[in-house]
């Protein structure tokens, strides 16, 4: 069985979506009506927090088993104002009508799964083609400028009353990524799953330099919910990145 698939049940309780995050997304779309695009959005509490009067919100995830449990726990909202879509975003955004979105969001290191610098740009050069004019792309990431964070890291342990979830990083074969090794432990059994993916350590200066040339016109960064400006530090950042602007858009 997949680890995602045995986590999806409890990813909720393990990774509840924070009224900060909710909070700083707002702040830029302002209550505004239109489309937006979840990307990698897990089991869907994000997706659906950023329902409101107005909008359409689709999430879409590669797995099923997170897809599933985001239907089962969005019901009453599904028809009217939220959708998922098993995909990924590259293919998903590859099909997506041209100009059709307000909003593109990409949170929660998803980002990482992309295989490099050429896949970050083809997902920025298909985000250019579907968003509207001043729509946004929002993109979050660790910050792997931090020291910390590379081989050897071990992340805080997250659980809910039935599982334990433990990560870490260690160097990876491939040249210029990271060994993400997972373990889901069940309370009760004792039973316990592993996992390893790779993942490509973005910085927040590669992703303003790709997005620029690639045709944005604005990329702002911080370094928290808050709006801070990044630091070394800090353990994620936050590339906000606007297709069109003008003196009325608040950034």
């Amino acid at each position: 069985m997949d680890l995602y698939e045995i986590l999806a049940e409890d990813y909720r309780a393990i990774f509840p979506s924070s009224r900060e995050k909710l909070d700083f997304a707002e702040s830029f779309l302002e209550g505004r009506p239109g489309n937006l695009l979840d990307m990698g959005c897990a089991c869907g509490e994000f997706t659906c927090h950023l329902a409101a009067p107005g909008r359409h919100v689709t999430g879409i995830d590669p797995d099923g088993a997170m897809i599933r449990v985001a239907r089962e726990k969005s019901s009453p909202l599904r028809d009217e104002a939220v959708q998922f879509r098993n995909a990924d975003m590259l293919s998903f955004l590859s099909e997506a009508p041209a100009e059709y979105y307000d909003g593109l969001f990409c949170m929660g290191n998803t980002l990482v799964y992309l295989d490099g610098e050429e896949e970050l740009k083809r997902l920025l050069a298909l985000s250019l083609r579907v968003l509207k004019d001043r729509g946004l792309l929002v993109l979050q990431i660790l910050n792997y400028g931090n020291r910390l964070i590379g081989p050897g890291y071990v992340f805080p342990s997250a659980e809910s009353e039935r599982i334990r979830f433990e990560r870490s990083y260690r160097a990876s074969e491939e040249p210029g990524k990271l060994d993400f090794l997972t373990m889901v432990s069940d309370k009760t059994s004792g039973e316990t799953h592993r996992d390893r993916h790779r993942h490509y350590p973005f910085l927040c200066e590669s992703i303003d330099q790709a997005a620029r040339e690639t045709g944005f016109s604005h990329v702002y960064l911080y370094g928290g919910y808050d709006r801070k400006p990044p630091e070394g530090e800090d353990f994620f950042h936050l590339a906000v990145i606007r297709k069109g602007y003008d003196e009325n858009d608040s950034l």
